[in-house]
């Protein structure tokens, strides 16, 4: 073999070696279309905490940025080649067919950039600011609560760090104060608009001062009912079930595009619909029920009634805590009961309507 024809063999294998990360470039980037559909189902959902959500993001674009390295190295080898192969070596028709083929890949690549711009502008609108990081949500289920009136981040931190309920509600008692216990029943009181509501809520503080907790309770029970009948249409004919429209609520905000409610308050209404689940659970037996977990169906039947201040002041908190999220969230009057027939089954369905305002 003479020298010419060996050195023209050796460039010969180094383009090949050189043009493998394109291919290799090729099977990733089929590969990297699957997880890429599965972020941008998780991006519409939002069912994750923010960590993990942040994770799968990280998960999924780790193989566009190693593709755009590749893509740097195999630009660079080519050009290395194209700078080292002696002009006898390849025809003009050779010449002209290899920077064909750099003109060819070149609009792929384009329209990949064009992708992950997009991509970086819808995360780039997505409010992933919150105070709540998604660990609050089990924690706060786990101990039946929503998140206490006015707490700081830190002292959130500290609870979601708790291992023993009676280490967590030895914090709630002391976390309230009289002072704080007055502001949540004074905001409670603003925060309707009727005056025999503020009369019962002014009626519950006596109660409170006086430790007479029975009655606190039997009493905040009826104004949790009434906050979430709001949200129904007045013609709903499944008014009595009305703790279900939390649960819609958070089905609504789950499929809405995240940027319409944002992060934080997809946690608050879950933190919401957990208590809420938990306080109306359906109970199979009630006569001679002895159970000490507060229970709205034991209580409005008559079966048990609970007399202490923790309960008494975890309905009081989900009450402030129910009217803010329907005062941010702008939901009034947006759900409805719906009755469905079919092949002799009922059905009982929450829909979304537009407020009569807006029509």
């Amino acid at each position: 073999m003479t020298d010419d024809l060996k050195e023209y063999d050796d460039i010969k294998k180094q383009f090949n070696e050189a043009t493998l990360p394109l291919k290799e470039l090729q099977e990733q980037i089929n590969k990297t279309t699957l997880p890429l559909k599965e972020l941008q189902e998780r991006i519409n959902k939002t069912t994750l905490p923010l960590k993990e959500l942040q994770e799968r993001i990280d998960e999924a674009t780790r193989p566009i940025k190693q593709m755009q390295e590749q893509i740097k190295i195999s630009e660079e080898a080519l050009k290395k080649i194209q700078e080292a192969i002696p002009k006898p070596i390849f025809s003009k028709e050779q010449i002209e067919a290899l920077n064909l083929f750099s003109i060819a890949i070149k609009p792929y690549f384009d329209k990949m950039q064009e992708s992950l711009c997009r991509l970086g502008i819808k995360l780039s609108k997505i409010d992933f600011k919150s105070k709540l990081n998604g660990a609050e949500v089990e924690k706060l289920k786990e101990f039946y609560w929503v998140i206490p009136y006015n707490m700081t981040n830190e002292e959130l931190n500290e609870l979601v760090h708790m291992e023993n309920i009676d280490e967590f509600n030895n914090f709630i008692i002391n976390y309230f104060d009289k002072l704080k216990i007055e502001k949540i029943i004074l905001d409670i009181s603003n925060n309707f608009e009727k005056e025999d509501k503020k009369e019962i809520i002014k009626q519950v503080q006596i109660a409170m001062e006086n430790k007479l907790y029975a009655m606190c309770i039997t009493t905040l029970m009826t104004v949790l009912d009434g906050l979430t009948l709001e949200l129904l249409n007045p013609i709903s004919t499944y008014q009595h079930k009305s703790h279900e429209a939390i649960g819609a609520m958070l089905e609504y905000i789950n499929e809405a595009p995240l940027s319409d409610f944002g992060y934080e308050i997809y946690l608050r209404v879950c933190i919401l619909n957990n208590f809420y689940s938990i306080l109306y659970a359906d109970e199979r037996k009630l006569k001679d029920n002895d159970k000490d977990t507060l229970s709205r169906h034991l209580n409005s039947h008559g079966v048990k009634y609970l007399n202490n201040i923790l309960d008494s002041l975890r309905l009081l908190n989900a009450i402030y805590f129910c009217q803010e999220i329907i005062k941010e969230t702008k939901m009034q009057d947006k759900f409805f009961m719906e009755k469905k027939t079919g092949k002799g089954e009922r059905k009982r369905k929450f829909k979304i309507m537009e407020n009569k305002n807006d029509e």
